[in-house]
């Protein structure tokens, strides 16, 4: 309704744009895209085994409804008969929202030359980060250890990053 685009499928990756796998090795894999087909949100749903969404459709109250098949009986999914079930999975209006608003992360001094202070509040301590490039190719990755660190950046070239977390958008940083 908003002019962009849903897509689901499934994906074995947990870095670049793909965050939240649940070690499956394939997860529902949910993105939006704006109008431009950039990415706004995206959301890996499933648990240890294979999982995969064959379609999904946006419902009258502006959520999702995705239906696939799933091998798990844990992370995201309950009820299992054995082998390979249907799972379907409502996604509410706020999806987007909320994935983007569960943790918040600042950096500064931006621009920097080679250290970098990420601040964040302490439900984010334990996160894995994620730095990519204008290409979004992933260039570096850590845990937070605390509400507050220091990253070096000196390994980089100069540019435009992003950094980000499975729950926040990404941050642009500029490497000098």
């Amino acid at each position: 309704t908003d002019g962009g685009y849903i897509v689901a499928g499934y994906s074995e990756s947990n870095d670049g744009d793909v965050t939240g796998n649940h070690g499956g090795p394939t997860d529902y894999w949910v993105v939006k895209l704006d109008a431009s087909g950039n990415i706004t949100w995206q959301k890996s749903l499933g648990g240890s085994n294979n999982e995969g969404a064959f379609s999904i459709q946006q419902t009258s109250d502006g959520g999702y409804i995705v239906a696939g098949n799933s091998g798990s009986n844990d992370g995201d999914i309950t009820g299992n008969h054995g082998d390979r079930d249907y799972w379907v999975v409502k996604l509410g209006p706020d999806v987007g929202i909320q994935e983007t608003k569960k943790l918040s992360i600042s950096v500064y001094p931006n621009p920097t030359s080679d250290k970098l202070m990420l601040t964040c509040d302490q439900s984010a301590v334990g996160q894995v980060y994620y730095i990519s490039d204008q290409l979004v190719k992933l260039v570096a990755k850590g845990i937070i250890s605390a509400s507050a660190m220091e990253l070096d950046l000196t390994e980089l070239n100069s540019g435009v990053y992003f950094i980000t977390t499975d729950f926040t958008m990404p941050t642009k940083l500029i490497k000098l």
